[in-house]
């Protein structure tokens, strides 16, 4: 596996435990109908599929230890998305990340200032 679909695999597993989260709340919810919860078990179903297929096969090719790194990074980051949010809130952190594509370094000097003048860093 090279390093680009080393990448892509860890992506997709990771973003599947994002959707997974979400669907595992979401099913316990009367609001949804019979048919729209057994969708929901199968899309349950196929991401514990896909991360068990999948995620171990990251370290038989990674050397550097970058898979450890990029999921214990991207772990923290699902915790802090999944954290209480709102809808809204994720479009709010998405304006946040396209602002620092353009900008990256505007972006980390203000998240430096904020964690430093909260004590985060």
């Amino acid at each position: 596996m090279s390093k680009k679909n080393l990448l892509t695999v860890t992506g997709a597993v990771l973003s599947g435990q994002i959707s997974l989260h979400y669907f595992e709340e979401v099913k316990h919810l009367p609001v949804f109908k019979h048919k729209v919860k057994n969708s929901l078990k199968n899309a349950i179903n196929s991401l514990l599929e896909v991360e068990k297929m999948y995620f171990d096969k990251v370290d038989e090719v990674d050397t550097n230890g970058m898979s450890d790194k990029l999921t214990s990074n991207c772990m923290d980051f699902i915790k802090l998305m999944q954290k209480g949010r709102l809808f809204n809130d994720h479009f709010a952190l998405m304006e946040i990340l396209h602002a620092y594509d353009i900008d990256p370094n505007a972006i980390k000097g203000i998240a430096d200032k904020i964690n430093k003048k909260h004590n985060k860093k």
